[in-house]
């Protein structure tokens, strides 16, 4: 009888359960006495957290799908730790008793698994690294099919509301939507997971028949599970945003889209430098250059002489001590040409050496081509713009203003780490770099254009044709272009000047300017501000910041129709147009082309000076 009423002495405070349990999870069961519940929630939230960062600092680009379902589970488990200690603390007020406070050894042995799984993931030996790095990959599918297993089987076992099964059904297809993605796809998940963003409204069918289903097993009324929609819905939404997480507003793990680990065995120009002897050879049949150079710079130009060959100079950099075994090194390493037909192959193997022989020497290749393949941006003759139009220039139909076209001739230019300069060049089927690490700059060229890189600034001027230029982190500056321009990048301003063909720019994080565009401009960012002046309107603009000032410098003469309007911002007019509150509309001429501007902050439209 003593033992009982020292128990009921004194009786907890239900307000003050609460707000320890939304505190930390487990506290408030801590307080109530129920030490199992607390020791184990707060557990699991720590266990949470390290796994949080540790995944973020093993790579949080591969594992970020993970890392946000780990996020997601933090204000799970602070909600459940609220609800279910205030549903104790009721129970405690009404009975006085408190039930359940030994710790079981079932409990016992989960809180020693989480207090282990803490250490391994603070302290993780190579073993439980290369398990964990391996379990983070199909962690996601894994738990999104045990949501859905669990799910079905409360079905099953009776306790089916609407919106269960329809739940679970989502739940397994995301899961095989990201194991798919992982097991046959390139990780990334905008294969198979993008599925869902055209087919999202079958979750409406699943729930059709799903009321169907209930309504032939017992024609009564039914409750919704909201929870089980919810948690579905947001898992696969997660899942999706994840994977095109590129058209999100939020920038903040662009960090990782980039591994500067792949190449920390690449030398670069340090050590000693040997010259190879110069290949020399006939470019009379070859229509297909392919430049094959994982590490180093690649410079193309053009003979200014009337010389007939081909000619690649190759400089090798041996980051060694002793001067001999780096002669030694780069006298091993090799330029292979080969191919067969119209095609010609160049490619710098570099022998490797250093450390476990891992180090890749540097090797920076020049080639020069045939005088015929040159090309001077002032001397070519003024052609149609396509797409304008019109025509720029007083362009003679006479043969003297006609220049002789030279031989066709495509370039492609693959590398890992290294520059690229190209000058002076006439390649009339086309000029394509692809490089992963690197500043690449294209001057002067005849023919189209086209560079993807993923870490590297890219320059293009005096391009006489089709320039379509992307980075995934890097600044692009084109100018004088004479054809379309298609500019994208992720992190990176864009600046474009004197573009005759249509403009389609688009960056996530950073600044777009153009100077004089001639035909149609498209411009998108998420984070950051547009500036566009143009002397003339020559198609319609369309020009969109979601954070970021939009400014548009016009021609007080001209043809077109202004609309705009901004969310949050001002908008501010030099210009005879009407501005009523937060929409600007206006034309000039016959109002020919649309200049559409959207924007959350202000808008400025000033005279073209």
């Amino acid at each position: 009888m003593e033992t009982r009423n020292r128990g009921r002495r004194r009786k907890p405070v239900r307000w003050l359960a609460g707000l320890l349990g939304s505190l930390a999870p487990g506290a408030g069961h801590l307080y109530l006495g129920y030490v199992a519940q607390g020791l184990l929630l707060l557990a699991a939230a720590v266990a949470d957290g390290a796994a949080i960062v540790y995944y973020a600092n093993a790579g949080g680009g591969r594992y970020l799908l993970w890392i946000v379902y780990l996020g997601l589970l933090l204000p799970a488990l602070y909600g459940y730790s609220v609800y279910d200690v205030l549903q104790l603390a009721d129970s405690v007020e009404r009975t006085g008793v408190r039930r359940g406070r030994l710790l079981r050894v079932r409990q016992a042995c989960a809180l020693v698994v989480t207090g282990a799984l803490i250490l391994l993931l603070l302290h993780p030996p190579a073993w439980f690294a290369s398990l964990l790095r391996e379990a983070g990959d199909y962690a996601p599918a894994a738990l999104l099919a045990f949501l859905a297993a669990w799910l079905l089987r409360l079905a099953a076992g009776g306790r089916w509301p609407l919106g269960r099964v329809s739940g679970a059904l989502v739940l397994a297809a995301s899961a095989v939507a990201i194991a798919l993605d992982q097991a046959v796809g390139d990780g990334s998940g905008a294969t198979y997971l993008a599925y869902w963003l055209d087919w999202w409204p079958i979750i409406f069918v699943l729930l059709g028949l799903e009321a169907l289903a209930l309504r032939w097993r017992r024609p009564v009324r039914y409750r919704l599970d909201g929870l089980a929609l919810f948690a579905a819905v947001v898992a696969s939404a997660a899942a999706v945003g994840v994977a095109h997480y590129a058209d999100l507003p939020a920038r903040w793990l662009d960090q990782f889209a980039s591994d500067p680990r792949e190449i920390a065995t690449y030398t670069g120009d340090a050590g000693f430098a040997h010259t190879l002897d110069p290949i020399r050879l006939s470019m009379s049949e070859v229509r297909e250059l392919r430049i094959d150079n994982p590490n180093g710079a690649v410079t193309i130009r053009a003979a200014e002489s009337a010389d007939a060959e081909l000619r690649i100079e190759t400089v090798v950099w041996v980051d060694l001590p002793d001067e001999d075994d780096a002669r030694a090194i780069a006298e091993a390493s090799t330029v292979q040409v080969g191919g067969e037909g119209e095609m010609l192959t160049i490619q710098g193997q570099g022998e490797l050496y250093g450390p476990e022989s891992a180090w890749r020497p540097r090797i920076n290749l020049t080639i020069t081509l045939p005088a015929e393949y040159s090309y001077a941006a002032d001397e070519a003759p003024e052609l149609p713009i396509e797409g304008s139009g019109e025509e720029r220039g007083d362009a003679s139909t006479s043969d003297e203003a006609v220049a002789e076209a030279p031989p066709s001739l495509t370039i492609l230019v693959r590398g890992i780490s290294g520059n690229v300069d190209a000058r002076g060049i006439a390649a009339t089927e086309g000029l394509r770099v692809e490089s992963a690490y690197g500043e690449i700059e294209v001057e002067r060229l005849l023919g189209p254009l086209s560079i993807d890189v993923r870490s590297g600034g890219i320059i293009a001027a005096d391009i006489d044709g089709r320039a379509e230029l992307k980075a995934s982190n890097g600044h692009i500056a084109a100018s004088r272009v004479r054809g379309e321009a298609h500019v994208s990048t992720i992190n990176g301003d864009l600046e474009l000047t004197d573009i005759s063909g249509l403009i389609n720019a688009a960056t996530k994080h950073g600044a777009i300017q153009i100077d004089e565009a001639a035909d149609a401009v498209s411009a998108d960012t998420l984070n950051g501000i547009i500036e566009v002046r143009s002397s003339r309107i020559g198609g319609d603009w369309q020009l969109d910041s979601a954070i970021g000032d939009i400014t548009v410098e016009l021609p007080e003469e001209g043809d077109y129709r202004v609309s705009g309007a901004v969310t949050f911002g001002e908008i501010h007019s030099q210009l005879p147009l009407v501005v009523e509150g937060s929409s600007v509309s206006g034309s000039a001429g016959r109002g020919r082309y649309l200049v559409s501007l959207q924007g959350n902050s202000s808008i400025y439209l000033r005279p073209y000076r």
